[in-house]
């Protein structure tokens, strides 16, 4: 019998006692501990009362945490999925992860930003720059059948339907005569703080003018007027320079990691 199953934590057991667990973790904590917290995903340790090695799943998305050597974090890595992103607390896993996965082992930079720096004033001045003829307002599900299929996917399996993820007020969409052209939403279900997803529609009448930023500008906005957190984290130069644009600062890099497809 695999390890892993048998150290599932299921919903009868309170997962709050788990999360200390993860301390360490200073990168996309929104996800992390939000998830914890409303008991999404799922969480895997190597003792129900005294664990060592804690792995929160919310596929195609890994946090682990504790002392990589166990078997429990052995067996774990050597489960792991071509392309599912792994984010670790410490150098040591990272080193686990690449005597496991060996030539496989895909470093993936990306970048935290602080939104302590985020200032009201400035965000609605950038929410004037909207177009003319562009309409911004809360999300639509018919504006869900016009993003790419991977992101409709992953809203649908994290928030388990398109009328939960709907439910939320910050998602903003920007239209242009009904079509929509850019649209930003919380990436995760969460309580208090979320991560930001901006998508712009890759259409030459809509690239170029500023449409993320203004969405974004719009839905941070929100946000902060209800004390709710919005946080940044890039994959990308481009998303690093939106995130400035924003008011974000301070940015730090650092790496996830996911393993590459088998060759053969």
């Amino acid at each position: 019998m695999s390890v892993i199953k048998t150290i599932l934590i299921e919903d009868r057991i309170d997962r709050k006692q788990y999360i200390s667990l993860f301390k360490k973790h200073i990168n996309n904590r929104a996800i992390l501990f939000q998830g914890l917290r409303l008991e999404i995903g799922h969480l895997f340790v190597d003792s129900i009362n005294n664990p060592t090695t804690g792995i929160f799943s919310l596929d195609p998305v890994h946090f682990v945490a504790g002392n990589p050597d166990t078997s429990t974090a052995i067996e774990f890595l050597r489960k792991v999925q071509p392309l599912q992103f792994v984010f670790i607390p410490t150098e040591k896993w990272s080193k686990q992860i690449s005597t496991i996965w060996g030539e496989r082992t895909i470093p993936h930079k990306r970048t935290r930003l602080d939104e302590t720096s985020l200032s009201l004033d400035h965000l609605r001045k950038l929410r004037e720059e909207l177009p003319s003829g562009f309409n911004i307002g809360p999300i639509q599900n018919r504006h869900l059948d016009e993003i790419p299929s991977g992101y409709l996917d992953s809203i649908e399996k994290l928030f388990g339907s398109r009328k939960n993820f709907l439910k939320d007020k910050f998602g903003k969409s920007i239209t242009f005569k009904e079509e929509l052209a850019s649209i930003a939403y919380p990436a995760f279900p969460y309580i208090n703080e979320f991560e930001i997803q901006v998508i712009t529609l890759n259409k030459k009448d809509f690239r170029q003018k500023g449409l993320a930023t203004v969405a974004c500008a719009e839905m941070i906005i929100d946000a902060l007027e209800h004390n709710i957190v919005p946080h940044w984290d890039a994959a990308n130069e481009p998303s690093i320079a939106l995130a400035k644009k924003l008011g974000y600062s301070n940015p730090v890099s650092y790496y996830a990691y996911f393993k590459a497809p088998n060759s053969e």
